[in-house]
């Protein structure tokens, strides 16, 4: 999951509607047309469902700052933080704990339901009665370019705003969707509750469907993480939550964490050609989340891949293990299962090395 901070529009009305006094004399969306694309991302009553089959009700918005030339957001997970400007304040106003970025494909059809619903003919009146120009959400105009209107969807209890903007402080320059490595901290956001643990409805956000891959040329792939993110967690939960052990997803951008007094272990998932490619990948990562600035003390490390690892695999990582100390295990998950055993499973929750 990456974490971002993105720039809205001001809004008298908590983004639940378009409010005006944004026409100035700069380049941005709101100083030409008086409004913001993102001025209904609060707007509650905005439920649809049934896209690729789920049946949960998600909220569909828009945050111009993820949208990029390239799409290289595009079927990414996001946390995001919002803030807008006052009197040259940066100010805080809200966080999303949990957003999914679409791809043209969704944004499209979501678009169409916009307008099947009437939300779209709404969005024009409102507009116009602040003063605003309609033409950025002409018929014709989202129906050529829908993630200019659309180009996110969360469950709206990850939508928080907060009961007073909190300025920002810290030093920053901002661009466009910045991240840094730390951004929660250098935002003084400690205080602010974790994401919420994975619901059996939440973890339908990670789809499993084959779909299209927005690209020079769209191009069909098979996503091969979120079914052992799924699958894995839900075996974790169910044999290790009786021993109180805490598994959760996208915790701090690790794919799965597992705590208990004493213990705690980040899981990368690495779907990958061979072991050694996954482990690669997979390395660098579970070493910043392990040791960067402040991050837990962590005793277990693990790669969890569906590439079967060979015994020069495991000699490498016996030798990672032994020569630099690092606490690290591989997990091998075959494609398209359902379980791996309890043997393999135990790899997440004991210490690496004690049976090597």
């Amino acid at each position: 999951m990456i974490h971002k901070l993105c720039r809205i529009c001001k809004n008298k009305n908590q983004w639940c509607s378009p409010t005006g006094d944004k026409f100035g004399n700069g380049e941005s969306f709101p100083d030409k047309n008086n409004f913001g694309i993102e001025e209904w991302i609060n707007r509650k009553e905005w439920l649809l469902k049934g896209y690729d089959g789920t049946d949960i009700n998600w909220r569909y918005a828009h945050i111009t700052a993820l949208c990029t030339q390239n799409h290289a957001y595009c079927g990414q997970d996001a946390r995001v933080f919002l803030f807008t400007y006052t009197d040259g304040q940066a100010l805080l106003v809200g966080y999303l704990d949990k957003v999914h970025i679409l791809d043209a494909n969704e944004a499209a059809w979501a678009v169409r339901r916009f307008q099947k619903e009437g939300w779209l003919a709404i969005m024009r009146e409102e507009v116009q009665e602040v003063g605003g120009k309609v033409a950025p959400l002409s018929d014709k105009k989202v129906n050529e370019d829908p993630l200019c209107l659309i180009n996110i969807r969360f469950l709206p209890k990850n939508l928080h705003l907060l009961k007073e903007p909190r300025e920002i402080s810290a030093p920053w320059r901002y661009t466009k969707a910045y991240e840094c490595a730390n951004l929660e901290a250098a935002l003084l956001l400690d205080e602010l509750p974790a994401p919420a643990e994975p619901t059996e409805q939440g973890l339908a956000r990670y789809s499993e469907a084959a779909r299209l891959r927005r690209a020079i040329s769209a191009k069909e792939f098979l996503p091969r993480q979120a079914p052992i993110q799924n699958r894995l967690y839900r075996q974790l939960v169910r044999d290790y939550g009786p021993e109180g052990y805490q598994v959760r997803c996208e915790d701090h951008r690790v794919d799965i964490s597992i705590r208990r007094k004493g213990y705690t272990g980040f899981l990368e998932i690495k779907p990958a050609d061979s072991a050694r490619e996954a482990i690669r990948l997979a390395l660098g990562q579970l070493l910043e989340y392990a040791h960067y600035l402040e991050a837990d003390r962590v005793d277990n490390l693990v790669v969890v891949s569906d590439a079967a690892p060979e015994a020069k695999d495991m000699k490498y990582i016996r030798q990672l293990r032994q020569r630099y100390g690092i606490p690290l295990c591989y997990v091998y998950w075959p494609r398209r299962a359902e379980e791996i055993s309890r043997k393999e499973l135990a790899k997440c929750v004991e210490l690496p090395g004690r049976n090597a």
